[in-house]
């Protein structure tokens, strides 16, 4: 009976611990987190691209010779990565006197938010699985692709060109210029054409297109 009581006495007490460090440890409410910052040098003929998979990105606009990025990952409460798994992801530059890449090495589970703030760059690509692209963006030649989601950009700048805004399922619009939209069953698209050089595309699998045009 004795060492009954002692084992029993034992497990309540390393429940406790264990309890106690869960409650201690930041990863205790089942999401994992971790924030990197990084700051780049760019040039005027610097072009810029973004590889991500699931999650948000907001683009401001500055008028410096950096890119200042915050990028935080995050894992969901149904995640089974520990956090040892959340500290192996990294973001992966690809810098060149002319060109700014930026990208990460993906998992399941993981949420990216992205915070890039930048000047008017060459040109602007990304590449984005789920979620939403916002922000502000000097005008230049812009590119964009996205899975699923929603993109509602203001583009600030007179030198505006060909627009075109394609949505497989959703809606799309352009705004502050001159524009068209067609819509065909559940698929939209807009367009613009202007004496501009700019040229900008934003296409969407499944979700809505706002380009916002500010032309002063």
């Amino acid at each position: 009976m004795k060492k009954i009581i002692v084992a029993t006495a034992f497990a309540l007490i390393a429940g406790v611990t264990l309890m106690s460090a869960a409650m201690a440890s930041p990863w205790h409410d089942g999401e994992q987190h971790k924030t990197i910052s990084r700051e780049f040098t760019v040039q005027p003929n610097t072009a810029f691209s973004l590889d991500s998979g699931v999650g948000e990105v907001q683009f401001r606009y500055h008028d410096k010779n950096t890119v200042e990025v915050q990028l935080v990952i995050e894992s969901d409460d149904d995640s089974w990565l520990t956090d040892g798994d959340i500290e192996d992801i990294e973001l992966t530059v690809d810098q060149t006197a002319d060109e700014l890449a930026l990208s990460t090495n993906e998992q399941e589970d993981v949420k990216f938010t992205w915070t890039i703030t930048m000047p008017q760059m060459s040109n602007v690509d990304i590449d984005f699985g789920v979620g939403e692209i916002s922000g502000d963006i000097r005008l230049t030649d812009v590119d964009i692709d996205l899975g699923v989601g929603e993109i509602d950009l203001h583009l600030l700048g007179g030198d505006v060109g060909r627009v075109e805004a394609n949505a497989g399922i959703g809606d799309t619009k352009i705004r502050g210029i001159n524009s068209e939209n067609t819509r065909a069953m559940i698929s939209s698209q807009s367009e613009s054409h202007s004496n501009g050089a700019a040229t900008v595309r934003a296409d969407v699998g499944v979700g809505d297109i706002t380009l916002d045009f500010d032309q002063r």
